[in-house]
């Protein structure tokens, strides 16, 4: 199979640190963590990205929030909001 297609393990391991910190945002100190997973991702992974611009990226996450907020708890973590908008961001369309 082409590395083309599968990714190397650097991207595959891209992904799975923003989801790791993407779970354990709870606060600034880990959504400023999980911010900077995310742009390394984008920067060194951007072929997991459907939305590889930022306006696409922002649109695209706006649209999954908006289609998103009838499932959120008013005690839900807000941190933990943020940071899953923006991770859908990366692949909602």
């Amino acid at each position: 199979m082409d590395p083309e297609e599968t990714g190397s393990p650097s991207d595959h391991q891209w992904t799975r640190q923003v989801n790791q910190l993407r779970e354990l945002v709870v606060d600034e100190p880990s959504f400023a963590r999980f911010l900077l997973a995310l742009a390394n991702e984008a920067d060194d992974a951007p072929k997991y990205w459907e939305n590889p611009t930022l306006y696409m990226f922002l649109e695209s996450a706006s649209a999954w929030s908006s289609a998103t907020s009838h499932r959120v708890l008013p005690s839900e973590n807000p941190w933990r909001r943020c940071a899953d908008i923006l991770a859908a961001g990366r692949i909602y369309e």
